[in-house]
């Protein structure tokens, strides 16, 4: 992994602090999450979501969101 090369530490070290940013976020300020996601969460993202979430929100700030495939219920 690229991040944890370049602050010469473990890539477990990164995905830690991935999971305690999505964790701190989800608990301190869900609804603005939410917000930013442009769906509701039913409950704490993944890492992986999460980044996702974020990159999508950044590049394409004007559009709203849409939830990913497996979180859509029918």
């Amino acid at each position: 992994m690229e991040a944890a090369l370049h602050f010469h530490c473990q890539w477990t070290t990164v995905e830690r602090s991935i999971r305690t940013a999505v964790e701190r976020a989800y608990k301190i300020n869900p609804i603005l999450l939410c917000k930013i996601a442009g769906y509701p969460l039913t409950c704490i993202p993944t890492a992986s979501e999460f980044i996702e979430i974020i990159a999508s929100y950044i590049l394409h700030p004007s559009q709203p969101q849409t939830a990913p495939r497996h979180l859509i219920i029918p």
